[in-house]
């Protein structure tokens, strides 16, 4: 049995479910601000509160838990804020669950993940853009990443030893220190073009890779570069 507490009026209000703190907007949008005592080391997001729909994962929300290890988030989530994950020093899994409303596109802002020593598998059940750099910095445990993302920021998987294959979507930009200390990285796909803003030190690192690149429009057409 859920348990709501509304609190406040006019152009929000605060709502409490089972440990967990939102902030629902005068659109009835619901952002995740808080968790508070969550019993046990599973938690599901719900993708509702209070007749508002989930779509955003507050600054700082989970920053530093110490007891979660698989988590779900509904894939109406269209927003992970800055720091929202970071330093969850058990957390494992993280995956997108299927809602009625799934977003197009999941952003993800600065340090979002970053230092989550023993995360290894995330799943985005969409496109990704990054809106600051650092997201997955330090996440030496993370392999397995499903999702397309577009352009890589500074540091955007810095030290992520483990990563062993990314696929990028449309104009993509990847940052010279993107993969620094990504020991493991062995395929890059790419869907799409890479932006000429990408560095030649950066281009020079990619051809160690085997890279597969194919068209939006032409999926059937493969073309491998690299060892």
């Amino acid at each position: 049995m859920l348990l709501y507490i509304a609190e406040g009026s006019g152009l929000f209000m605060i709502v409490k479910d089972s440990g967990l703190i939102f902030d629902v907007n005068e659109y009835n949008v619901a952002t995740l601000i808080k968790i508070d005592n969550v019993p046990g080391t599973e938690l599901i997001i719900p993708a509702f509160v209070n007749g508002a729909m989930v779509k955003k994962i507050g600054n700082r929300a989970f920053l530093g838990n110490q007891n979660l290890v698989n988590i779900g988030i509904p894939a109406s989530v269209n927003l992970i804020d800055e720091e929202a994950f970071a330093q969850c020093a058990r957390l494992r899994n993280i995956k997108f669950y299927v809602t009625p409303d799934i977003a197009p596109i999941c952003n993800l802002q600065t340090n979002a993940f970053r230092a989550c020593f023993r995360l290894e598998s995330i799943q985005f059940p969409n496109k990704v853009l990054l809106g600051g750099p650092g997201v997955f910095q330090g996440c030496v445990s993370l392999h397995d990443i499903k999702g397309k993302f577009n352009s890589l920021l500074a540091n955007t998987f810095s030290g992520c030893r483990s990563l062993r294959h990314l696929t990028l979507f449309g104009k993509s930009f990847i940052s010279t220190s993107a993969f620094n200390g990504c020991t493991a990285l062995n395929k890059l796909t790419i869907t799409g073009t890479l932006s000429p803003k990408t560095s030649p030190v950066m281009i020079e690192k990619l051809q160690e890779l085997t890279i597969a690149c194919y068209s939006d429009s032409e999926f059937v057409d493969w073309v491998y570069v690299g060892v």
